[in-house]
């Protein structure tokens, strides 16, 4: 039950913030007759006139960046990069631990707007980079430490 909370979480927070990435509105005069400046925006599927996209989102995968093209009128292709880092070092029984999470992902997606609005469908792959958890136990040469109960020299 518990992976299954953690991945739906992680699902949830890795949704981008920016749902619309190429699907920006259009500015026209609400009436070409007249000579006023004022400026509506008009957002409709034949006034569509974004064509790339960037985002900046965050989720926990870590920060990340994103870029968007519009492919149709109803498609992006998006790629992005997520980064994350977190490390911690404590003794405990003569033993020096010293451990590092660091998250670092690419990611491509094809977003479809099934009804060109915000919700999007958006089939991708996500890779990691390197090595994302290590960890060190050390013991400084001639000391006493404890593992389990017992008492070991190093």
């Amino acid at each position: 039950m518990k992976k299954l909370l953690r991945r739906f979480g992680i699902l949830v927070c890795s949704l981008s913030f920016f749902s619309t990435y190429s699907q920006s509105a259009n500015w026209s005069d609400p009436t070409p007759e007249s000579s006023s400046a004022v400026i509506t925006p008009s957002v409709g599927p034949s006034r569509d006139s974004g064509k790339v996209g960037i985002g900046v989102k965050g989720s926990l995968l870590g920060g990340g960046v994103e870029t968007a093209v519009r492919v149709t009128h109803r498609t992006n292709v998006r790629a992005g990069f997520n980064a994350f880092s977190y490390s911690r070092g404590f003794n405990k029984d003569g033993v020096s631990y010293d451990g590092r999470l660091s998250f670092k992902t690419v990611e491509a997606h094809y977003d479809i707007f099934p009804f060109a609005g915000g919700f999007h469908v958006s089939p991708g792959v996500l890779a990691y980079i390197g090595n994302p958890i290590t960890a060190n136990a050390t013991v400084q040469g001639g000391q006493n430490f404890n593992l389990g109960g017992t008492s070991y020299l190093s």
